[in-house]
């Protein structure tokens, strides 16, 4: 069967957070939208503890609401292991049996009003929760074996996604990070990249990319999601060789106006809604464009954010670098949960493909199509997406690709809007690594104000956010003055 890499001239990845294959699109096998995928028949049940004999049974279901799993489930190192086996065991043995999700969320803190609740999956077919990635995914190529690259949180994940490594961390733990990356290899190549972003590229993680967000007015590297639909239109196809999106990850309410920017990222337990909302926006102008015909959209989640997910990933992953975590251990030899991941292009099939993936798939098709060297071991090896690029004519009319998805409703309670209010919700362990970056940047001038800001100050997310806000609009400005702090 041919594939169509050498077709592709633009790679755009849409990276959300925090759910797993089958809580986000396990029920399209059930329902038969999707039936070849490995997702839920929904006769699927795990015990509410593995280690207590005859514990009682606790079903999957579709009834997953819009701001669910709230509160937030465990997505450590140790959560994760726990999760696939029952029990913590750090070494990550071959065999899991995926059956520790719920007592798990038991042991959360805070506790769930009921454990159970994170075995509710989302219905795909509810037009209030994900028309958008659903309708991609009956239409496209779903990637039935798409796990993270570490058993553990955001943090680790997206590192491995731009640098095939995390450089020996498992945590969301701020640190800098000086290892080579994706962004390096294609400027050394003399091609194009760019990153849009909503509130803060969180990228930036990496010191080599600060002279690019520094001077982002004059590299136009760094691009506020605003100018995505600006960008895609005219005669001329713009995007660059690769392009990555990253969401809005701070939910903010506009003290003068009372009126609330939900945050779009997929994170419980912001809006699942709010994410689907961009999937659209993304597609949408992308398919509408000239750039459509040469281009892959790779729409996928860093990590599965305690979520369910049946399905171990028994095949075993290769270290990167050579590297180990000390504390908590880990060798990095264990992919983590299953991610949903759809391929979207004129190349791709409505189909399924079966091989195995991580995050450093991305690295390994960027590298294959425009002749990169490897990252590390892991992306060397790393398999490639051109196997979902099997269409034999490109899909470019209304009835081979659709050109609108329906929309998302918004259907908030009253309790869901209180559940998500930023002015109550407290931040994240990945928000306040974010804020901790934000405030790591220096930017002359504003760094006076902004100093009094402390990470251990902010509390709420509305906090969090206006940290990140004033401290991105400081950075602008020194920006438009040429200078840096």
């Amino acid at each position: 069967m041919t594939d169509h890499l050498n077709d592709i001239d633009h790679v755009i990845v849409l990276m959300l957070e925090n759910r797993a294959f089958d809580h986000l699109l396990g029920y399209m096998k059930a329902q038969g939208t999707k039936p070849a995928i490995d997702g839920l028949t929904g006769a699927e049940a795990i015990p509410e503890d593995p280690n207590v004999l005859g514990s009682p049974l606790v079903p999957v279901s579709a009834t997953a609401g819009n701001v669910e799993p709230d509160p937030d489930a465990g997505h450590e190192l140790e959560d994760v292991s726990v999760q696939f086996y029952g029990h913590e065991d750090l070494s990550f043995p071959p065999g899991g049996f995926n059956n520790g999700f719920v007592v798990n969320y038991t042991n959360q803190s805070p506790a769930p009003a009921n454990a159970h609740d994170i075995m509710k999956c989302v219905d795909p077919s509810d037009p209030g929760r994900i028309p958008a990635l659903a309708t991609l995914a009956a239409e496209f190529c779903v990637c039935n074996r798409w796990y993270s690259s570490v058993p553990g949180p955001t943090w680790p994940n997206r590192l491995f996604a731009h640098a095939g490594t995390s450089g020996g961390h498992v945590t969301n733990d701020l640190s800098l990070y000086f290892m080579p990356n994706i962004f390096n290899r294609l400027d050394t190549a003399g091609l194009k990249w760019r990153i849009y972003y909503h509130d803060f590229p969180q990228a930036l993680l990496f010191y080599s990319l600060w002279d690019d967000w520094l001077l982002q007015f004059f590299t136009q590297r760094f691009r506020p999601f605003a100018r995505w639909g600006v960008d895609l239109s005219g005669s001329k196809c713009r995007l660059p060789a690769y392009t990555f999106i990253e969401p809005q990850y701070f939910s903010w309410t506009d003290p003068s106006t009372g009126t609330t920017s939900h945050a779009n990222d997929q994170h419980p337990s912001h809006p699942i809604a709010a994410a689907d909302r961009l999937v659209r926006a993304v597609y949408q102008r992308l398919r509408k464009s000239r750039c459509w015909k040469h281009s892959m959209l790779v729409i996928v989640h860093d990590e599965h954010g305690g979520t369910y997910d049946h399905r171990f990933p028994s095949q075993p992953a290769p270290n990167p670098d050579g590297l180990i975590s000390a504390n908590p251990p880990f060798d990095f030899t264990r992919y983590g949960v299953r991610v949903p991941a759809v391929i979207v292009s004129p190349w791709a099939s409505s189909g399924v493909c079966t091989s195995v993936y991580d995050h450093t798939s991305i690295l390994a098709t960027l590298e294959k199509r425009y002749g990169l060297a490897p990252l590390t071991a892991r992306d060397a090896v790393a398999n490639t997406l051109d196997g979902c690029l099997t269409s034999p004519v490109p899909r470019l009319t209304a009835a081979q690709a659709p050109r609108v998805l329906p929309m998302a409703a918004m259907r908030l309670s009253p309790e869901d809007r209180r559940a998500v209010d930023p002015l109550r919700r407290r931040v994240s362990a990945y928000q306040r690594a974010l804020v901790e970056l934000a405030l790591r940047l220096r930017v002359g001038r504003g760094r006076k104000r902004l100093r009094r800001a402390r990470p251990d100050r902010v509390r709420t997310e509305q906090q969090g956010a206006e940290v990140v806000r004033d401290r991105m609009e400081a950075l602008q400005r020194a920006a438009l003055r040429g200078r840096r702090g």
